[in-house]
């Protein structure tokens, strides 16, 4: 969760306002991924304690010895 700002056009800061959006902030249109179609109008109906644990999830991806190792910083 180190690459904020998300989405492909960067609107959001922070996840909790990503898991917002699909939750009940999708709207219909013509780009949209047919599967996402069924969460137009009902969102993914997750609870506070379903987004809590996502998030808690989203961090046991996060590797900071990988993030912090100068191999694999950007070249000067």
């Amino acid at each position: 969760m180190e690459s904020a700002p998300y989405m492909h056009d960067g609107r959001f800061t922070n996840i909790e306002d990503v898991l917002d959006h699909y939750d009940h902030g999708v709207q219909l249109s013509s780009t949209l991924d047919p599967m996402m179609q069924y969460n137009v109008d009902y969102g993914l109906g997750l609870t506070e304690e379903d987004q809590a644990d996502l998030i808690a999830f989203l961090h046991t991806l996060t590797d900071p010895v990988f993030l912090s190792n100068p191999a694999f910083s950007s070249p000067h």
